[in-house]
């Protein structure tokens, strides 16, 4: 009898722990199966790992906090993180700039409702960090912390030019808060160009001042003053003459300026010499200078010699030179450098001896050929 009544107290005591056992189960997760998304509240991030029982403290579920600072914060009922010590002071709600609730990190402030020109109220190194020691001292930069930094970061800074001075020394200076002229930079003294003072003149974007281009209008017609001449630079970052050519021009018999051949304030090619005044041609036309054509070794031989090109060429082309009948017009009018024979061009026609003419003789003069002769047609035909 005395066993049966210690076996029943043993089983009595086993079923009550497992009851116990039970229920605390019971009590931990009860709960995991409800649809917390439908309380309008769904639980991200953090919230999804946190026991009821953190938020809904004893049990009681009505008017538990649904905004950050009804439990982040000190003195709450509901025990959670607080805002730090080095939090920025601020009285705004924290989803203004926490986006999530997995992390405190990457935090960003929405700038939406900042007011341009006002970054200081609140980047003043007291409520959240303002300009460092190093940092560009100008009288907008004191105060615009906008004109040159985004809202998305501090760097990389790019200074808004809008409503800046005219003057752009003001801050592009030795010691200034702009970078200064380079070491071969033009001076900006210069009396003879019209940049004096002002940057704008050559630099025309804010963007960079790489292809800064000079707008040569009301500048000097000297243009050796910043080109310098032949191989004798003026300046280190001025194009100056380099093409053998330019080492002659002051030796012709005419007068030559940079304004002679170049044209155009926008590029130094396609260069064309006016030859005004010009007589020589083969005094450049040697084909001794770079860039300027000579004879051809296909060139007809030509007696006399020293036969000037102007006799069949023009300025214009090479190519457009006087053919068939003008040309041997032109080269029996008084109006020619002198009368030739047919001969002075029709040199590689050895005769033949046919027909009783004498291969001395000139082949119309002669009496055989056209104008003089009968045979062929004048200038465009032998026969």
């Amino acid at each position: 009898m005395m066993k049966f009544r210690i076996f029943v107290a043993t089983v009595a005591t086993l079923m009550g722990l497992f009851f116990s056992v039970y229920a605390t189960a019971e009590t931990s997760t009860s709960g995991r199966d409800f649809d917390h998304m439908a309380t309008g509240f769904p639980l991200l991030g953090g919230h999804a790992a946190a026991a009821c029982e953190t938020c809904h403290v004893g049990g009681v579920f009505k008017s538990t906090p649904r905004n950050c600072e009804g439990c982040h914060a000190v003195g709450k009922r509901i025990l959670a993180t607080p805002k730090s010590n080095q939090h920025v002071v601020t009285s705004a709600s924290c989803e203004s700039c926490h986006f999530n609730t997995a992390t405190w990190l990457g935090a960003r402030f929405n700038h939406g409702t900042a007011v341009p020109g006002q970054c200081t109220t609140c980047h003043n190194g007291r409520i959240v960090a303002g300009k460092h020691a190093a940092h560009v001292s100008t009288a907008i930069a004191n105060d615009r912390c906008d004109m040159c930094h985004r809202t998305s970061a501090w760097i990389p800074a790019s200074w808004n030019h809008t409503d800046t001075a005219s003057d752009c020394s003001t801050c592009h200076k030795s010691g200034g808060p702009g970078r200064n002229l380079s070491a071969g930079h033009l001076p900006m003294s210069m009396s003879t160009v019209n940049f004096v003072g002002n940057c704008k003149a050559c630099h025309t974007s804010y963007a960079t001042f790489y292809r800064a281009f000079y707008n040569h209008v009301g500048a000097s017609t000297v243009c050796e003053s910043c080109h310098g001449t032949y191989n004798a630079p003026a300046y280190s970052n001025v194009k100056h003459p380099v093409a053998a050519i330019h080492g002659v021009l002051p030796s012709l018999p005419v007068a030559t300026t940079c304004q002679s051949c170049h044209h155009s304030f926008a590029s130094f090619a396609a260069a064309r010499f006016d030859h005004v005044g010009a007589s020589q041609c083969s005094q450049c036309h040697s084909g001794a200078y770079a860039g300027v054509q000579g004879k051809s070794t296909r060139h007809p031989a030509y007696q006399p010699a020293t036969t000037e090109c102007s006799v069949c060429h023009s300025t214009a082309s090479w190519r457009s030179i006087l053919r068939g009948a003008a040309l041997h017009v032109y080269l029996t009018t008084p109006a020619a450098p002198h009368t030739p024979t047919c001969r002075s061009c029709h040199s590689g026609q050895a005769h033949d001896g046919k027909d009783g003419a004498n291969a001395a003789q000139d082949c119309s003069t002669g009496g055989c050929h056209a104008p003089a002769g009968g045979r062929g047609r004048a200038y465009t035909k032998w026969d």
